[in-house]
């Protein structure tokens, strides 16, 4: 019995159906957010510092406000930077 197997996709250069040489040798492709992600932990915690100081500034001159408003605060000022 001679059975064809029918392939939605081509096969590329390679002959490998569905699979560009270049992109199976060298990996898929980085999202664009891939760098920033290894920078993540040190700016969570630059912007946990920053609202805590930013709390602590505020309850020292006993103004009104509160820890969202403080996250807020620190979000605003670091992403100025």
């Amino acid at each position: 019995m001679n059975h064809r197997i029918s392939m939605s996709r081509p096969a590329t250069s390679d002959g490998v159906p569905g699979f560009d040489a270049h992109s199976r040798h060298n990996g898929p492709a980085k999202a664009p957010g891939v760098v920033k992600a290894r920078n993540a932990p040190a700016a969570a915690e630059a912007l946990r510092t920053r609202a805590y100081e930013i709390y602590l500034e505020r309850c020292e001159k006993g103004a009104p406000g509160d820890e969202l408003s403080d996250w807020a605060q620190a979000e605003r000022e670091l992403s100025s930077r």
